[in-house]
């Protein structure tokens, strides 16, 4: 009966023959573009030649330029693989951020930590508000450190800080454009310093000035306004 049945079909039409399926269609060659490696892949893949001296007729500029590409997280991880990549690094870093408590940031290390980092731009000092932040004598000496790029930069915590330390500090970061400040204990000549030195601030944010009394002036000459 089950020939019988066969003969039915034509050849190939079988319903009790196994069905040959087609083979999936190649997957589409990358293009060009897609080739390119990214940040990461490429130096891990330095990395992986450094043990071969291959990366000593490597720019500064190119290791700057795939530094700059790099995720905080990465950055730090690959600055570590030698010391010129650890100053390439460190020439590269436009952001930094420093914890401002008085145990952990002396005196003495504030400045050795802002020359290491030639190139910044936006520098926060942050403190937490239970903690004990560092003073007057510290801000000047950021005020030697200082780079001529420094746009922005933001003050939180710093209980400590009066208002001759604001002065010191603002005099020499004249070309400021944005500056932020939180939780602070000077009054009206701080402000009045800020707003007599920089210019250039396009933005100016106060956050909690305990410092100012309700009925104590600032005054602004009309070039600040």
């Amino acid at each position: 009966e089950l020939a019988q049945q066969l003969c039915r079909y034509p050849r190939g039409l079988c319903p009790y023959a196994p069905r040959c399926r087609k083979p999936p269609p190649p997957p589409p060659s990358p293009s060009p573009a897609l080739l390119v490696p990214p940040p990461l892949q490429l130096l891990s893949s330095i990395a992986k030649a450094a043990g071969e001296y291959h990366t000593a007729d490597l720019p500064e500029e190119l290791l700057a330029l795939v530094f700059g590409l790099l995720g905080s997280g990465n950055r730090k991880r690959f600055s570590l693989i030698c010391r010129r990549w650890l100053a390439a690094e460190a020439a590269s870093r436009l952001r930094i951020v420093l914890d401002a408590r008085s145990p952990l940031l002396a005196d003495s290390t504030l400045p050795h930590l802002l020359v290491r980092f030639p190139a910044i731009s936006t520098l926060t000092l942050k403190c937490d508000h239970l903690a004990e932040s560092i003073g007057d004598p510290a801000l000047a000496l950021v005020v030697d450190c200082l780079s001529p790029g420094l746009h922005r930069l933001k003050l939180r915590s710093l209980r400590t800080v009066t208002d001759d330390g604001v002065a010191t500090l603002i005099a020499t970061a004249a070309n400021l454009y944005k500056l932020s400040i939180g939780s602070y204990t000077f009054g009206a000549k701080g402000i009045e310093a800020v707003l007599s030195s920089c210019l250039l601030l396009e933005e100016f944010s106060i956050k909690c000035l305990r410092g100012l009394a309700d009925l104590e002036p600032i005054a602004i000459s009309a070039p600040c306004l």
